[in-house]
């Protein structure tokens, strides 16, 4: 183990193949820095060389020597300089096309083909640009040693042609430099992004596709600005600004992640690399805060990720607003919620998302419920994912229950505590109450409610229920699966579904067969007019549903296959395969199995 210094100063041990693995890809990103610049300057001598042959061409052979010279002197003069002039033709249009490709190609990348196709196209044009740079050096180079071997001796008068045979040689040894430098050059690029690209299955491919970009970036940076300039981009700044580019030219979020795997855990592991995202959630560049926003979530499998409160405190601030960086930091919290249920991580005895914020003494948990309870709708989707994934827990679960005790205890008439039982009672029914109400197509209101479960004082204990936090937030699930809200869409109301279950079921309280039936009568509705051939739904979308299902003690849902489910399979995102939906529906019925409660009549 090694000892590495966090951001916010805390220690943690870090595990020595994690250490290695860092260092590993931070020496290979060095090593193709400085082949990127050692490139740029033979470029730039390569330059300078083609400026003085294209001169003495133009001014001393064709402007001084053009009527003495032999007709294949002239041609060959003449086909030297059109050949080059194409060849760097050729490399001027790749090089502008690369970034597009790697930026802008949200047509392939709209569903199947994501970024396979993507890195397929970016090695075709690449390979073609220097497989005719190659060909026009092997072509002159030929030539060229041909003229001077073979055709030594020049047809015309020594009387006027003074000079020439000395000019015409060092025109044809500049002509030769070209094309040792353009041959070298053009071989050792076609190297380095073909050859990873045809031994690559798995993550080798992910590994060395970050460097090629990073390689092309310190490139294109040495020839615009300079070499010192391009010596000075560090490799954590070229990630932000990788990443940002793929989200904003429409890159689903998992193939970002698998694209900059290398990269990614570089800059969780790096000094300063953490605090370098919290700043870019700063920054004004709405795709730069994206980025970072994203990092949080690209980190679930990170050693001690849970200890980053200075990172989710900033996460936090990211999440209000509708625009895309706020979208990115609530997924990012259901990313992790997700990974930590899921895997079952230890938390002790502190959800990592319940931790105050100092300053602002609000937490992510209660964030996410505030912005739900308000009208923005934009990203209300990402919210109750978010929110569902936290509801899983335990320790969230406790929190809003305590939270509730309080509330009612503190206007409670009796200074007798409530208990956590007389509460949780309570809430169900008037949950039950409210789902029954909008099954039936009725509008649900905090008067029908009350109306529904017997008239009482303004300050009864079911009222104050009613209006506390989280019967305010029961209440605003229940709105989100009414069937009457048909702007809603599946996955929101899936999601919401899933919350409200969770907090049903804390603390094993058994459920009645009169409650059960309305749960599942709600989790059918939000199914019922589904199942048009070819809609389209996310794999983790399904394994939400079906995980309700399975605490409901109900079938798994059987039209599945009417459906295009996405995610990721085999390192690519595209539609799966009937059979690793089934396998995957399976083995998350599975995992929840022991929570599932049994009715009582």
């Amino acid at each position: 183990m090694d000892v590495v210094t966090m951001s916010h100063g805390a220690s943690i041990d870090v595990p020595d193949a994690d250490i290695e693995r860092v260092k590993r890809f931070a020496r290979q990103a060095r090593r193709r820095k400085t082949q990127a610049v050692c490139a740029a300057m033979v470029h730039m001598f390569s330059k300078f060389c083609r400026i003085l042959s294209v001169t003495w061409a133009t001014v001393v052979l064709l402007g001084g020597f053009v009527q003495t010279l032999s007709r294949w002197d002239f041609y060959l003069v003449t086909g030297l300089l059109i050949s080059d002039a194409v060849r760097l033709f050729l490399l001027q249009v790749n090089a502008k096309l690369l970034p597009l490709i790697s930026a802008k190609e949200v047509p392939l990348l709209k569903r199947v083909m994501y970024f396979d196709a993507q890195r397929l196209w970016i090695t075709i044009l690449e390979y073609l640009a220097q497989c005719f740079s190659l060909n026009i050096c092997f072509a002159s180079f030929v030539l060229i040693v041909y003229r001077l071997k073979h055709r030594h001796k020049y047809p015309f008068s020594q009387g006027n042609t003074q000079n020439l045979e000395s000019s015409l040689l060092i025109f044809y040894t500049l002509a030769i430099i070209l094309s040792c430098i353009g041959y070298a050059s053009a071989g050792s690029r076609s190297f380095w992004r073909c050859v990873p690209f045809v031994k690559s299955i798995g993550d080798t491919t992910v590994h060395e596709n970050s460097l090629n970009a990073y390689y092309d970036a310190i490139y294109r940076e040495a020839i615009v600005r300079g070499a010192m300039e391009a010596n000075e981009m560090q490799v954590t700044d070229f990630a932000f600004t990788k990443i940002s580019i793929e989200l904003e030219g429409g890159l689903h979020p998992l193939v970002v992640e698998r694209l900059n795997k290398e990269l990614i855990h570089l800059l969780y592991n790096q000094n300063g690399g953490i605090g370098m995202t919290c700043e870019y959630l700063k920054s004004e560049n709405v795709w730069r805060r994206a980025a970072a926003a994203s990092l949080p979530g690209f980190w679930v499998a990170e050693n001690k990720i849970t200890l980053e409160k200075q990172l989710f405190w900033r996460l936090r601030e990211s999440m209000y607003g509708g625009d895309v960086d706020a979208e990115s930091a609530i997924n990012s919290v259901r990313l992790l919620a997700a990974d930590w249920d899921d895997r079952k991580v230890d938390l002790g005895e502190e959800y990592p998302f319940l931790v105050d914020d100092p300053v602002a003494r609000d937490n992510i948990v209660e964030t996410l419920v505030d912005i739900i309870l308000q009208k923005i709708r934009r990203t209300l989707c990402s919210q109750v994912k978010a929110l569902a994934a936290c509801c899983r827990h335990h320790l969230v679960q406790d929190h809003f229950y305590q939270k509730l005790i309080s509330e009612v205890s503190l206007k409670r008439d009796s200074s007798e505590l409530i208990t956590q039982e007389e509460v949780q009672e309570m809430l169900q029914r008037l949950v039950i109450c409210a789902l029954n109400h909008s099954l039936v197509g009725k509008q649900t209101s905090d008067k029908k409610v009350t109306v529904a479960s017997g008239e009482r004082e303004n300050y009864n204990e079911e009222n104050l229920i009613l209006r506390s936090r989280l019967g305010q937030l029961c209440m605003k699930l229940c709105e989100i699966v009414c069937p009457s809200k048909s702007s809603i869409c599946l996955v929101t109301k899936i999601y919401a579904s899933d919350a409200l279950v969770s907090l049903f079921l804390h603390s094993a309280r058994p459920i009645y067969d009169s409650e059960n039936c309305v749960l599942k009568s709600m989790v059918d509705g939000i199914m019922a007019s589904q199942t048009s051939r070819g809609q389209e739904i996310e794999l983790e979308d399904v394994k939400a549903m079906e995980r309700v299902r399975q605490l409901l003690s109900l079938e798994k849902f059987p039209e599945w296959r009417q459906f295009h489910v996405y995610g990721m399979s085999d390192g690519s995102y595209g539609v799966l395969d009937d059979s690793y939906v089934e396998s995957e529906v399976e083995k998350t019925r599975r995992s929840v199995r022991h929570l599932v409660v049994p009715n009582i009549g």
